[in-house]
């Protein structure tokens, strides 16, 4: 040996002393106010790995618990922050908090309840990821993702401005304590931490967690929070002795120190990590065990009791501080390494493949993380990896045992050490192979070379070495390791019994599954697999074949009584007796009633998508059910679906192209009931009313030479028709005056244009003409104008009375008539005043006057404003000799042009 490490068990024994220590300075009367009582400071062994499972929805959790985690000996599970938090794609939005809901984009509080249930029963700790040093970075406020309101410094209900430190600027000096603790980092609201309301608030948050029955957290920018605050939260933390704490203080040339922090728990050593890039990054690796070796006695490095270690983690793969999973094989190795080296509770990242420092995971079109799989959406699973995922099963073997057999070769790309004669292990970072004789203290036998072997339940199979007077000889290819330990050691067995009897069998309901349980049975050579056997309803005795202690049953029928019996196989094919039954009886059958959704579509929506589920089960697949247009509502969408009774739909919708309404990532919550409608994002019992159509006649003035007129039109926003449109009807009785009627919503507009059918248009000067609703409405000369045109009457000849119209132009706020009738004199200028014409179908301006013209055959006027501005005809005068006249921009017509002559 060159040198010793302090050992796991020395770790723990330490901390033992340090908490006995402590119960003395009470007694004695030296206890120092303030300080936290400390928790479980290193993670219990011998299962003291750390799965951090960046970004993986709760549901995923679970089941990587139930499937891998607890198997290979994880002890806990680190989930990622799960409180509300600001909304967005990056992944760093989990870390700015809005509201302490357990909402997030992996998942509900129900969901993550389940999840510390279900890992815990498969003997994983959670480890919460709590963000408490701070909330949100968003000076403008906003929404967060269950919906909650926030302003930058205001959190109704949680915490108000006095909360906060004052500071309310971005750290600029980390060589200032108060600037690091008391301002914000990276914009983020620093909150008053030695408040005794947002202590308490904090404590409060953690103690949900506590009550769960979480293991521990994982505390964020503990930096950040001056030692004596975090102290006062911790002593307001439940239960605080029996959780496992790892606080995030790195380490750097700065007066916040890392050792200000182990009272409460570990500390992340980065330093740790940075030396694993330094070594596995480059060539030589031999320096890592020289003396005792990477650690505690290291200057600058955490005791090794208080130190948590990791090859990289979601902040360090970014920013290229460490060792991330791009490295390949030199990540797995530093990987295998520090599962091997007894320094520190050590984590295993494990997130997702990006480009992108700020991306997310892979998100569904509500927003939510698509639960992750193997293979898919970059997903790098490396807890699973088959030789990481040994080397915990190798660590746990190894477990208190020293460090011995350390050999190096020349070059100092290879090395190798035993753990006791518990385990062995040879790592080679060079790009030859390793060829050579090792020593080893495990005793003689032969190993799995557990980097490469595969374990099914309790069954190895793969590479061998044999191990004689503790000595073997093996081939270490480049970039790779060897490593054997006492629990993957071939054993010969003579098989002379059967299987114990499984006990304590169990059956439940278990959301839309039966969960079947039971402890598992012992035999002298292992137990293989177990036989369940299911009996009840109408397809009669039913047998299942697992390797595990649970089954999983989703083929059943509701109201029925199912029971379960369990039966140990081993591999001679000896069986144990049958267990005793567990009979679970599967609960009624839903109502299922149909629901009518109609959706009021955004503008440019050709198609509309509903994409559901009924209460809490699965969702459709995006985009969802069509829905079908809405007769007479142009822009609603129709789908009727299934929904159990007395359960609602969660909804959102999508025109199948990509472009979708998910209520501002909220979704819409619909209730149960026969129909329902959303528009705008309102949800309101019953259909959507049709509006009332109303019928209206467009006449139109076509210029001079068009023999034909087309109306081309939309109502509203809806489509317009197909160019050139509708053909209109010539107008009886008025030349050049065409008709066409169109149907309308009451108080809905109509844009037009017309055409002559062969390429002339007249579109207002490119303007288009507005019509609006109403009866009658006629297109002349650019104007739009209520009523019908009038039809030419023949004019009658002058007889006592003239009616005389005038339109007055520009500028002219009154109209005089300065006249005479027949041969006598003429009014004194300016004449006469006419009376304005207040409703009149053919527009404003006109004005109006009634001529006693007598016997008289003709009258003679000129017009003019009372101001010097004179419409005399060209100096021609204006003569009338019928009854009716009207002077319009010189024209002079006989017909009434405002429709007031009685």
């Amino acid at each position: 040996m060159h040198g010793s490490v302090t050992t796991e068990a020395q770790r723990s024994l330490r901390r033992l002393l340090a908490v006995l220590a402590a119960a003395s300075l009470l007694v004695t009367g030296l206890f120092a106010t303030g300080g936290a009582s400390p928790a479980q400071a290193a993670a219990a062994g011998p299962k003291d790995t750390i799965a951090v499972l960046f970004s993986y929805t709760w549901n995923q959790i679970a089941k990587e618990c139930e499937s891998t985690l607890g198997p290979a000996g994880y002890g806990y599970v680190q989930t990622s922050p799960p409180q509300e938090h600001v909304r967005g794609s990056q992944w760093w939005t989990y870390y700015q908090p809005v509201s302490y809901k357990l909402e997030t984009r992996m998942g509900t509080e129900a969901e993550f309840t389940s999840m510390v249930q279900r890992c815990k029963d498969a003997g994983v700790g959670v480890i919460v990821d709590a963000v408490i040093n701070h909330m949100s970075g968003k000076s403008e406020g906003g929404t967060g993702w269950a919906g909650t309101p926030f302003q930058h410094y205001d959190y109704p209900g949680l915490y108000s401005s006095s909360d906060f430190h004052n500071c309310r600027k971005d750290i600029t000096n980390y060589q200032d304590r108060y600037d690091v603790q008391n301002c914000n980092l990276v914009n983020l609201s620093d909150l008053d931490t030695s408040s005794d309301h947002v202590q308490q608030t904090i404590a409060d948050y953690l103690n949900r967690f506590v009550d769960m029955g979480v293991a521990g957290f994982r505390i964020d920018a503990v930096k950040h929070i001056a030692a004596q605050d975090m102290a006062g939260i911790w002593n307001r933390v439940r239960k605080k002795d029996s959780l496992y704490v790892v606080q995030e203080v790195i380490r750097a040339n700065e007066p916040v120190q890392p050792e200000e922090y182990i009272s409460i728990g570990d500390v992340h050593e980065f330093g740790f990590a940075r030396k694993l890039k330094e070594a596995f990054g480059g060539s030589r690796i031999d320096w890592l065990i020289s003396g005792a070796g990477i650690g505690g006695s290291w200057e600058g490095f955490l005791k090794q009791e208080d130190a948590a270690v990791f090859v990289d983690n979601h902040d360090t793969e970014r920013n290229q501080e460490t060792l991330s999973y791009k490295d390949g094989k030199s990540y797995d190795l530093a990987q295998a390494f520090t599962l091997a080296w007894p320094y520190g509770s050590p984590s295993v990242h494990s997130g997702y493949a990006f480009s992108d420092k700020d991306a997310g995971p892979a998100l569904d079109g509500q927003g939510r993380v698509i639960d992750p799989a193997p293979g898919q959406n970059g997903w790098t699973f490396k807890h699973a990896q088959n030789d990481i995922q040994n080397m915990v099963g190798f660590r746990v073997a190894t477990y208190g045992t020293a460090v011995a057999n350390q050999w190096s070769s020349p070059d100092g790309s290879a090395m190798a050490f035993s753990r006791g004669d518990k385990g062995f292990i040879a790592l080679n970072n060079g790009n030859g192979q390793v060829q050579r004789e090792f020593t080893t203290s495990l005793p003689d036998g032969k190993y799995y070379n557990v980097i490469t072997a595969k374990r099914t339940g309790g069954t190895w199979s793969g590479d061998t070495v044999t191990v004689a007077g503790g000595k073997f000889t093996a081939t270490v290819s480049a970039k790779t390791a060897l490593a054997l330990h006492a629990g993957a050691k071939v054993e010969s067995c003579v098989d002379v019994s059967a299987p114990s009897t499984p006990a304590a069998v169990s059956a439940k309901v278990d959301g839309g599954s039966l969960a079947v349980s039971w402890q598992a049975s012992s035999d002298d050579c292992g137990v293989s697999g177990y036989d369940v056997v299911r009996t009840g309803g109408s397809g009669g005795a039913v047998t299942k074949t697992v390797t595990g202690t649970t089954l999983t049953d989703k083929t059943f029928s509701a109201a029925t009584a199912y029971t379960y019996t369990v039966t140990a196989r081993d591999a001679s094919g000896k069986s144990s007796a049958a267990s005793a039954p567990a009979t679970v009886t599967t609960p009624e059958a839903p109502v299922v009633t149909g629901t009518s959704v109609y959706y009021k579509a955004p503008s440019g929506w050709s198609k509309a998508y509903m994409h559901y589920r009924s209460g809490t089960g699965a969702w459709t697949t995006a985009p969802g059910t069509e829905m079908a247009p809405v007769a007479g509502l142009a822009g609603w969408f129709s789908a009727t679906v299934d929904a159990a009774d007395g359960a609602a739909l969660t909804a959102a919708f999508n025109n199948g192209g990509g472009t979708w309404d998910n209520n501002g990532d909220k979704n819409y919550a619909i209730p149960a009931g026969p129909e329902w409608s959303v528009s705008e994002r309102k949800v309101v019992a019953g259909t959507p009313d049709k509006p009332v159509v109303t019928g209206s006649s467009v006449y139109y003035q076509a210029p001079a030479g068009w023999t034909k007129a087309y109306l081309h039109y939309r109502v509203g926003t809806a489509a317009w028709t197909t160019a050139p449109g509708v053909e209109m009807t010539p107008v009886e009785g008025i030349p050049g005056w065409f008709k066409a009627s169109i149907e309308a919503p009451a108080g809905t507009a109509t844009t037009a244009a017309f055409n002559n059918g062969a390429g002339a248009w007249d579109n207002n000067g490119g303007n288009n003409y507005a019509i609006p609703t109403g009866p009658a409405w006629s297109v002349s000369g650019g104007s739009v104008n209520a009523g019908a045109p009038q039809k030419p009457v023949a004019p009658k000849p002058l007889a006592g009375k003239l009616d005389l119209f005038y339109k007055t132009g520009p500028g002219w706020s009154t109209a005089n008539a300065h006249y005479q009738v027949g041969a006598g004199a003429w009014t004194a200028a300016p004449g006469i005043a006419m009376a304005a014409v207040s409703s009149c179908v053919s527009g404003n301006g006109w004005y109006r006057l009634t001529i006693d013209s007598g016997t008289a055959a003709n009258v003679t006027v000129a017009f003019n404003n009372g101001a010097g501005a004179w419409d005399n005809n060209g100096g021609k005068n204006y003569t009338f000799t019928t009854d009716v006249a009207a002077v319009s921009a010189g024209k002079v017509t006989t017909a009434d042009p405002c429709g007031v002559i009685s």
